[in-house]
């Protein structure tokens, strides 16, 4: 009746502590699985993604670090899709001047993300960037930019009891 005006709840979600000086080009991603929200973003103070779960009944966060630990690089433009326990994160990262998109998916929930990372376009040369993600059918759906733009690639996944096959790439749209 307030034209979204009020949000009668909220909490804080982000325990980075994240200030934002100027308009930011990067996000929150997230999905809602049950009664709970699994989300990510790229923190500025560390320059990583962060994943969390927050319930969405008692505002109580549960789950909340750095998706990847080992990781070296900038990371940004995370996108989350997921679908009961299977959960798929995307994102780009910056690493020795070559940006490429990252890959991480669970089927035992958000404690399995970031165990095993696949960067999707090690095979690709120059950028390939601004990622974004669909789970449906038991496969994950992936398209990025690449070379600044000039291309969209697309990407499917299947996943199967052991893990997921191998990509398919190179299908330009």
């Amino acid at each position: 009746t307030d034209e979204s005006a009020t949000y009668p709840i909220q909490t804080q979600v982000d325990l980075t502590n994240w200030m934002v000086m100027s308009c930011p080009s990067t996000g929150p991603s997230g999905v809602i699985v049950g009664d709970t929200l699994i989300y990510a973003w790229r923190s500025q103070n560390a320059s990583k993604i962060f994943i969390a779960t927050l319930n969405i009944n008692d505002q109580q966060i549960g789950q909340h670090r750095l998706l990847n630990a080992i990781s070296f690089g900038t990371q940004n433009y995370p996108v989350i899709a997921a679908k009961g326990d299977t959960i798929g994160i995307v994102w780009q990262e910056n690493y020795s001047g070559a940006t490429d998109v990252y890959f991480s998916f669970s089927t035992t929930g958000v404690a399995g993300l970031g165990i095993t990372v696949d960067t999707l376009t090690t095979s690709m040369s120059a950028t390939q960037s601004r990622p974004d993600l669909v789970f449906n059918n038991k496969k994950f759906h992936v398209t990025f930019s690449d070379v600044i733009g000039s291309d969209i690639v697309y990407m499917e996944g299947n996943i199967t009891n052991i893990g997921i096959n191998e990509l398919k790439n190179n299908n330009e749209i």
